[in-house]
């Protein structure tokens, strides 16, 4: 009876020793994270996918459509200007997404971290970022 118990009790305070130690470790951090996790993490992206929908949808945002090689005219014309303003861009002011409108807005979604949008493609966050980067041409 005495191995068999102290062998219960070794088992048993094994298995019980880690759930509790997980449990105690487990309980204080989750609500620290669960604090700063909803408000600073879960919101954003919940609320940043509802307002992509709706905007693409309605392209009632600030800046305009989605833009890529091939677009043409005033959208462009403005992106073109805004990238030069930043010195990322030197060609022609023609309304025209060429090559180098394009490689522009790839090396400006580089340097900003911007990975949420094709890269090369001047989408909803490329857009806001650049329009709070630049002055309205």
């Amino acid at each position: 009876p005495s191995p068999s118990a102290s062998a219960s009790a070794s088992t048993s305070p094994s298995p019980s020793p880690s759930p509790s130690a997980s449990a105690s470790s487990a309980s204080p951090s989750p609500p620290r994270s669960a604090e700063t996790s909803p408000s600073a993490t879960t919101t954003p992206p919940g609320a940043a996918a509802q307002e992509t929908e709706d905007d693409d949808r309605d392209h009632d945002y600030s800046g305009g459509p989605t833009l890529q090689r091939g677009d043409r005219g005033s959208e462009v014309v403005e992106l073109q200007q805004r990238l030069t303003q930043l010195y990322l861009y030197n060609g022609d002011i023609n309304g025209n997404y060429n090559h180098q409108v394009e490689d522009s807005v790839r090396t400006y979604q580089w340097a900003r971290g911007i990975r949420s949008d094709e890269l090369g493609t001047y989408g909803r966050d490329t857009r806001r970022m650049l329009e709070t980067e630049t002055r309205e041409p």
